[in-house]
């Protein structure tokens, strides 16, 4: 055994490392277009998408698009208040509808088709047929717009492309995902926004995302404020001889350091905290909920964060990041949001470096398979669960 490397035999009971050599994914599925195909098929066409906040479509007619793979979808809230997603696909010859990231109806809250102008209601149902003449025993009633399931939570919007597959929002967050009760996530708002494009194959981000070994070397910043992150792991039962109670210090329990509140430079808060957070969650300092394939949302003390993913290629990710506050904080004008916002942003760069390095590496030709340590548990589960939608996905294209 070499000096670095440590027995894997736990003392711990809870202990979740992986007890024997387990293959990564086969780096092909990092590669392969024909594969980017099956995944968004089987993946991302298959769960809820996260797509906006419910105050960037607040009033009638306000809508947003959005392109999740090879779809485009219009999220948009009718004239009756209520919100709505349809594929931004004309009934008549299959043009796209509207052609702005986001806007308002007109005054009538229609949906125009910019080819041959037929109109459609806020509602999803066709109007009127442009210039042209229907011919004898052509309903409008059958010609509405595709609809696809959307759902509200906590002040979050979320799409659905397979009402077939669709389960109920509130019960598709990953198992792990900690309660975020007691953060009023209906009341902030953004104080910032940060995007990219990664050079990476989606996977690669989550799977970066599931572990710390990488921390110590790459979030030399963050470890500051995480200690038991300088350790290589996320949580103090990663540790194989880790005992409850056996320690309260940060290094070794895990949660914020003794010295910070916040994940800012120095740790130092707004000042303007949530109120109704237990002193757990104050001591923790971050609390995940994971909504697979496309999104996290942390609360922090004083501010929410989340990060969204849409796959654009087999090896091109786009990522968003955005920070809300309470209001009080971003009218405090003695406050600088972005000494918070950078913090997370230089994270996020050096996750982004990782994971676009791993992309690199993944092309060279000798290199068909991986293996995970021990502390990368969560990291094999992320695959198993993508190996579980692609078996799924093919056993319900099975013919019966």
């Amino acid at each position: 055994m070499l000096p670095s490397e440590k027995s894997i035999m736990p003392s711990n009971p809870d202990y979740p490392g992986l007890q024997s050599p387990t293959a990564t994914l086969p780096a092909s599925w990092y590669l392969d277009p024909d594969q980017f195909e099956r995944e968004l098929d089987a993946v991302w066409y298959r769960h809820w998408h996260y797509v906006c906040r419910a105050e960037d479509i607040a009033n009638a007619g306000d809508y947003r698009t959005v392109v999740i793979g090879n779809q485009n979808i219009i999220v948009l809230r009718d004239e009756t208040g209520h919100l709505k997603a349809y594929f931004n696909t004309c009934r008549h010859r299959g043009s796209i509808l509207l052609t702005e990231e986001s806007g308002k109806l007109d005054k009538a809250s229609r949906i125009l088709c910019p080819y041959h102008r037929w109109a459609y209601s806020s509602q999803g149902d066709l109007l009127a047929t442009g210039t042209g003449t229907p011919p004898a025993g052509f309903s409008r009633a059958e010609y509405g717009l595709y609809s696809l399931p959307i759902d509200e939570w906590s002040g979050f919007v979320f799409i659905n492309l397979d009402a077939h597959y669709a389960t109920a929002l509130a019960d598709s967050f990953d198992e792990y995902s900690v309660s975020l009760a007691n953060w009023p996530l209906t009341d902030v708002r953004r104080g910032d926004t940060f995007e990219t494009v990664l050079n990476c194959n989606w996977k690669l981000f989550w799977e970066n995302f599931n572990e710390c070994l990488h921390c110590p070397n790459l979030h030399p910043d963050l470890c500051s404020v995480v200690p038991i992150y300088k350790r290589g792991i996320m949580e103090a039962f990663d540790d194989p001889d880790w005992r409850p109670g056996s320690s309260d210090e940060p290094a070794l329990a895990g949660g914020i350091a003794d010295d910070a509140e916040t994940w800012s430079w120095g740790g130092r808060s707004t000042g303007h905290h949530f109120s109704e957070l237990t002193e757990q969650e104050r001591r923790t300092g971050h609390h995940y909920a994971m909504l697979l394939p496309s999104m996290f949302i942390v609360g922090h003390v004083d501010h929410v964060r989340t990060v969204q993913l849409r796959p654009l290629s087999a090896v091109k990710t786009h990522l968003r990041a955005d920070w809300y506050f309470p209001q009080a904080a971003l009218d405090d004008q003695t406050l600088d949001i972005s000494h918070f916002t950078s913090f997370a942003k230089q994270v996020i760069d050096e996750d982004g470096r990782a994971a676009e390095l791993n992309q690199q590496g993944l092309t060279n030709r000798a290199h068909a398979q991986g293996s995970l340590m021990a502390e990368e548990y969560d990291v094999h589960r992320f695959q198993q669960w993508v190996r579980q939608c692609l078996q799924s996905h093919t056993t319900s294209q099975a013919p019966r």
